[in-house]
């Protein structure tokens, strides 16, 4: 009789669990979004309408290393990273998603779900979840760009955002 209650209960808090636990992964989801979105918009701000997937020159630039490198270091006016720059970083680290659990960011204007973990529209400056249905992330393990000490303190130069809204994807 013990045994049959203990499995009952356990049938009815299972699924409620699963439910609970895919509630916070969308809501780190949420969260982790729009700081990635804040730090980006951040960036193109001070660097005069070029977003980290733009080098020097304003040409895309798709290389995922970059990407990253030009938001977790410093760097000059024209996004070139520099640990006496005058701006940034904006971020440690890239996040990781956490329905995909990776951190890759793939730097294209197409919306379709190819498995990585982030997706960031160079058009639009716009960053998007980008995991399979799975969750699973296609990728080897994530670039890891280490941020560097700054060599001047910010000083107040950064410019203070307000709390960015984060776009969604269209429903297909």
């Amino acid at each position: 009789m013990v045994c049959a209650t203990i499995a009952i209960l356990g049938a009815i808090a299972a699924p409620r669990f699963a439910a609970a636990q895919a509630n916070a992964r969308a809501s780190a989801l949420k969260g982790t979004l729009s700081v990635l979105q804040r730090s980006i918009d951040r960036y193109t701000e001070e660097h005069l309408g070029r977003s980290p997937a733009h080098n020097a020159d304003g040409d895309v630039d798709t290389e995922e290393r970059a990407f990253v490198t030009r938001l977790v270091r410093r760097t000059t006016d024209d996004g070139t990273p520099n640990k006496s720059g005058l701006w940034g970083p904006y971020l440690r680290e890239l996040p990781a998603n956490p329905l995909a659990r990776c951190r890759h960011v793939r730097i294209d204007t197409k919306d379709t779900v190819e498995g990585c973990a982030w997706r960031f529209d160079p058009e639009t400056t716009t960053i998007y979840a980008d995991q399979l249905a799975s969750g699973l992330c296609q990728h080897s393990p994530a670039v890891q760009v280490k941020p560097v000490e700054p060599a001047i303190p910010d000083a107040g130069l950064s410019s203070t955002l307000e709390a960015a809204t984060v776009a969604e994807e269209p429903a297909k």
